[in-house]
């Protein structure tokens, strides 16, 4: 299985889920005016990601970090010579963290990596299905990916928060004012501010939605199965007198 194609004919996050459906492991190639990045999938999970620029190994994701400095460096240098360890472990070793503080650290990077990769609309990308990961994505891979449908979420949270993570063009609707999503969740809001500061009307909605009047938690507002018509209530009857026959049986 391999695809090939442009991100404006595929975004990424249709190609995550073309490969966390198929469950496939292989290597993701992407190239755009940003940047060029690639995603590693083991089964069909995330289990490493790169993009240009951003640290390749232990030893430089420890020093962006501020985990370790110039010097830590040079210590874990001689350290590795003198006791036969790579940079990467003798920089492990100089930073004192725990296994655990690592293994985050790794599942940000890959995270960060991934999610600005989707901020690329327009470039070129490649899949080609393999089993064994280039040894240049070992250095900082995950030993439990993670998951396609997780990632393209919080891309999606992020986007719409305006967070920099995604550095893509804003869309036609965000340009014109928002989508009617947006305009719905700013009803709701709206509508629980007043219940809060204890108004019994509602705010009126935005040109395209329906009007939130008419509920049964909105004193003054005929409800709409009544609206149009007074409503009709059961008329109570009178007590039986005490020794009356009760109502006779249908036959």
């Amino acid at each position: 299985m391999s695809l090939v194609g442009s991100l404006e004919d595929l975004a990424l996050g249709d190609i995550l889920q073309i490969v966390s459906l198929s469950r496939k492991s292989g290597l993701l190639l992407l190239r755009s005016e940003a940047g060029d990045g690639r995603i590693f999938f083991r089964d069909g999970t995330v289990q490493a990601a790169y993009v240009k620029g951003l640290p390749e190994n232990m030893q430089e994701l420890l020093f962006a970090g501020g985990f370790v400095d110039a010097a830590s460096l040079q210590a874990a240098q001689e350290l590795s010579r003198s006791e036969g360890k790579t940079p990467e472990q003798a920089a492990v070793q100089c930073s004192g963290l725990s296994e655990e503080r690592l293994t985050a650290l790794c599942r940000e990077h890959v995270e960060r990596c991934v999610l600005g990769m989707f901020g690329w609309q327009v470039g070129e990308f490649s899949f080609e299905v393999c089993d064994r990961m280039p040894e240049r994505d070992q250095r900082l891979a995950l030993a439990v990916g993670l998951n396609p449908q997780y990632l393209t979420m919080e891309a999606t949270r992020l986007r719409d928060e305006g967070a920099g993570d995604l550095d893509g063009p804003p869309t036609e609707e965000a340009a014109a004012g928002g989508s009617p999503e947006d305009a719905a969740h700013e009803v709701l809001a709206r509508a629980a501010a007043a219940r809060a500061s204890g108004e019994q009307d509602l705010p009126a909605s935005p040109a395209g939605l329906p009007s939130p009047r008419g509920s049964p938690g909105n004193p003054g507002h005929p409800a709409p199965w009544t609206r149009g018509r007074p409503p009709r209530w059961p008329t109570p009857r009178a007590p039986r007198p005490p020794g009356s026959p009760g109502p006779r049986p249908r036959p």
